[in-house]
């Protein structure tokens, strides 16, 4: 089977120039190119660009996958609108690495499956579906970090059991789209989801009167927003949400003292066969269900089962056989297995020169 790798870059705000198209089209005759986005795909070889050098200088966000098992997410922010010590505090060996570039501040999110990844179809994976936690980690939200992390340290050998979880951020257990398809692309255990959410405090969205939050900035200071505004300044929002609401900056974790690695995986083994006892007992009376609505159709079954053996093909002895599994675990069922043997008797015997059929009640144990 050929490799198969894909490189996607986006833009948030800002479009490239057009040097900046010509920069990056010079980088590969692959590329597909756009105003704010650039995407490669090889079969055979590999890009030839840096990737975090291209989304440092040129792009906000960049995903890669490749089908031996790597996925990478990497995000770049002002180095003014981001805490860098609090996103440190989620960084993991070969997995999450945050980047101080003096500026910018580069967040790399990556998975690593030593057990290989696997048929990978084109456009199967994009970038557009994970670009909202760019916004998000900007306004102090880092659930999608924290996501990132438990898949990553389930994949990873370098984390014993007693070391302490990075902070739980608020809402762990609120997860909307977005941080779904983030789980699911760092291939979190949901059970250990669900264990670190019992940890997490319910997020309390802060609200707040735009207007009136606007009423208390001096004319001055309006007017230097809105200068910026029409100068196309970068992620002028969040700048200005920031300034409105000081508060919503910084992790959304509320303060206290995180449970170890073991004590997660603890709880998430206990949900997990919780979550087993659950799905055993509901499909045993999903199987009753069936059992006992066969019951008031078991003579016309063993005559379905007649006509259907007696068309001599393949197909329809596949279907009589399933009939028949089926039969016999009604008898069981009513704990009458004798009478069942007794009737399976006479096929057999009635049969006996069909082998291809004998084989298949031989297969099924019937």
């Amino acid at each position: 089977m050929s490799g198969y790798q894909f490189y996607e870059f986006q833009t948030i705000d800002n479009p490239l120039s057009d040097q900046e198209r010509t920069k990056i089209s010079a980088l590969s005759s692959r590329v597909e190119l756009s105003a704010t986005r650039a995407a490669f795909v090889y079969h055979y070889g590999s890009f030839r660009g840096k990737p975090k050098e291209l989304l440092a200088e040129h792009f906000d966000a960049y995903l890669y996958v490749s089908n031996w098992g790597t996925k990478q997410l990497m995000f770049r922010f002002p180095a003014d609108l981001v805490d860098v010590k609090s996103l440190r505090v989620y960084e993991l060996s070969y997995a999450i690495e945050v980047t101080d570039l003096g500026s910018t501040v580069i967040l790399d999110l990556t998975l690593n499956d030593e057990d290989g990844g696997g048929w990978i179809e084109d456009g199967e994976y994009q970038l557009t579906p994970y670009l909202g936690l760019h916004s998000a980690i900007l306004q102090g939200d880092y659930r999608g970090i924290y996501l990132a992390w438990l898949g990553c340290m389930g994949h990873s050998y370098e984390i014993n059991d007693d070391e302490l979880s990075p902070p739980i951020p608020d809402g762990l257990g609120q997860l909307d789209t977005l941080l779904k398809n983030v789980s699911t692309y760092f291939e979190a255990d949901p059970h250990m989801i669900a264990a670190a959410s019992r940890h997490s405090q319910v997020k309390v969205e802060g609200a707040i009167d735009i207007r009136e939050a606007l009423a208390q900035l001096s004319d001055e200071e309006k007017d230097d927003f809105l200068i910026r505004l029409a100068e196309g300044e970068s992620l002028l929002n969040v700048k200005l949400m920031r300034r409105l609401q000081p508060d919503a900056s910084g992790s959304s974790a509320t303060q206290q003292s995180w449970p170890t690695v073991g004590q997660l995986r603890t709880e998430a083994e206990k949900l997990s066969a919780e979550a087993e006892q659950k799905a055993s007992a509901k499909a045993e009376r999903e199987r009753v269900e069936a059992l006992e609505a066969l019951a008031l159709r078991e003579e016309q079954a063993w005559t379905d089962v007649q006509r259907l053996i007696e068309e001599g093909q393949a197909r329809p002895y596949e279907e009589a056989v399933a009939l028949l599994v089926q039969l016999r675990d009604l008898a069981i069922h009513r704990n009458e297995p004798g009478s069942f043997e007794q009737r399976m008797s006479g096929l057999r015997q009635t049969y006996r020169r069909r082998s291809a059929l004998i084989r298949r009640f031989d297969n099924a144990q019937l």
